[in-house]
C-alpha cells in the first residue's frame, strides 16, 4: 500500500473528529492526510471534485463514514454516499446499538464497520490497510470482467446476424415452426446481449468517463427511436405504445445520445417486462423554461414499498423482477448511473392502484 493515504472522515462529532486524527497520527504506518465534512452534502461535494481528479495526488483513498448525520440518517446515508464515491473504500462508523445498522451497511457494499466506543489507532490504522487492498483486488476482479464481457459480445452478435438471416429466409427456405424456433432463438441472444451492454456501460461510467461525448441532442428524435426499437416486442406480448409528443417540438439537451438512449431503452424494456398482456405503457416528453421532462408509464402490477427503497441499487431485484431470471439487477442503477452524470435526476413515482411511472429531469439547452 502507498506510504501516504487520504482519508475523508465524515462525522459531525467535532470532538470525536479530533480523537480519530489524533489516534491516526500517533498508530498509522503510512502519511495520512485527512479531510473533514460534518454533512452528507459536504462529503458528497468533496467525494465529487475529487473523482475528477482520480488519477492525481487529490484523490481520496478511503472514507470513514458516520450513517447518522444533520442531513442524513441510517443506512440511507451509506448508500448516498457509495453511489457518489465510485468505488472509493467505505469503512461505516457506528455506535454499539448500531452493529445491526453497520452489518446492513456490509451487505450493501461497506468493506468494513467499526464501533466508536472501541476504536483505536492500531485497530483503525489496520482497517483503513485492509480496505484499500480489498478495493484494490475488487477493481482488478471488475476490470477482468469487463475485459471478459466485451470478448463474449462479438461473437453473440456475430450469431445474431446469422440468425437473423435465416429468419428471413435469405439462407434457404424454412418451416413456419423452424422460423419460430429461430426467432425465439434471435430474441434470446438480444436478451444476453442488452445484459453485457448493461454491463459494459456500468463499468464504462465507474471507470472510463473520459469516453462520454457530450453534444446537443434532440430528445424528440431519440425517443422515437428507442419506440421504434422495442416496437415488436410490445406486439408479440399484445402491449400498445402510446406517446405524448408534439410533432413540432424540438426539445434539446447536452447530452452523451447512445447513454441516454440506453436508459430509455432500459425504461421501456422493464415497462414491457412487467406490463400483462393487453395493458399500455405511455412515454411522455414534455419541456419547461429550464427543464426537460420525460415519463415512461406502464399498467403493471406496480413496485412494493420495500422494494422502492433500493430500485437504484446495483445488482438489487425486487420481489418482482425476481421472477425473471435473465437480469443482472443493473438496469436501474445505470440508469441513475448516467442521468446524474448529465446533471439530472430520476425517480419514481407509483401509480396508485397499480402501474409504475419512472421520471427523468435534465437541464434544457
Amino acid at each position: 500500500m502507498s506510504k501516504f493515504v487520504r482519508v475523508l472522515l465524515v462525522e459531525d462529532d467535532e470532538t470525536f473528529a479530533k480523537a480519530i486524527g489524533a489516534a491516526l497520527s500517533r498508530n498509522a504506518n503510512f502519511e495520512i492526510e485527512k479531510l473533514e465534512a460534518t454533512s452528507l452534502g459536504a462529503a458528497s461535494n468533496l467525494i465529487v471534485r475529487g473523482n475528477v481528479e482520480r488519477k492525481s495526488d487529490e484523490s481520496i483513498d478511503v472514507i470513514l463514514l458516520d450513517l447518522n448525520l444533520p442531513d442524513s440518517q441510517g443506512l440511507d446515508t451509506f448508500i448516498d454516499v457509495r453511489n457518489t464515491c465510485s468505488g472509493i473504500p467505505i469503512i461505516v462508523l457506528t455506535g454499539r446499538d448500531d452493529e445491526q445498522l453497520a452489518m446492513s451497511a456490509m451487505r450493501q457494499g461497506a468493506q468494513d464497520y467499526l464501533v466508536k466506543g472501541d476504536i483505536n489507532g492500531r485497530t483503525l490504522s489496520r482497517a483503513i490497510s485492509y480496505a484499500i487492498e480489498r478495493a484494490k483486488i475488487m477493481a482488478e476482479r471488475e476490470d477482468f470482467v469487463a475485459t471478459l464481457t466485451h470478448d463474449l459480445k462479438g461473437p453473440l452478435q456475430g450469431a445474431n446476424r446469422i440468425l437473423g438471416l435465416l429468419v428471413k429466409g435469405d439462407l434457404g427456405p424454412l418451416s413456419d415452426d423452424q422460423s419460430d424456433l429461430l426467432r425465439r432463438l434471435a430474441d434470446s441472444n438480444t436478451t444476453l446481449l442488452e445484459m453485457i451492454s448493461n454491463l459494459l456501460e456500468v463499468y464504462r461510467y465507474d471507470k472510463d468517463l473520459h469516453t462520454i461525448s457530450f453534444q446537443h441532442t434532440n430528445l424528440v428524435n431519440l425517443v422515437r427511436n428507442c419506440m421504434l426499437e422495442v416496437e415488436h416486442l410490445a406486439e408479440d406480448r399484445s402491449i400498445q405504445i402510446s406517446s405524448e409528443i408534439s410533432d413540432g417540438d424540438d426539445i434539446a439537451i447536452m447530452a452523451d445520445a447512445s447513454s441516454i438512449s440506453r436508459v430509455v431503452r432500459n425504461l421501456l424494456d422493464n415497462a414491457l417486462k412487467f406490463t400483462p398482456r393487453g395493458g399500455m405503457v405511455t412515454i411522455r416528453l414534455a419541456s419547461g423554461e429550464e427543464k426537460v421532462r420525460l415519463a415512461v408509464t406502464d399498467t403493471g402490477p406496480g413496485i412494493s414499498d420495500e422494494d422502492r427503497r433500493y430500485l437504484f441499487e446495483r445488482f438489487y431485484r425486487g420481489a418482482t423482477g425476481r421472477g425473471y431470471s435473465r437480469s443482472t439487477g443493473l438496469g436501474l442503477y445505470l440508469c441513475k448511473q448516467i442521468v446524474q452524470h448529465h446533471n439530472g435526476t430520476i425517480t419514481f413515482d407509483p401509480i396508485p392502484g397499480s402501474g409504475s411511472s419512472f421520471v427523468l429531469e435534465f437541464p434544457r439547452v
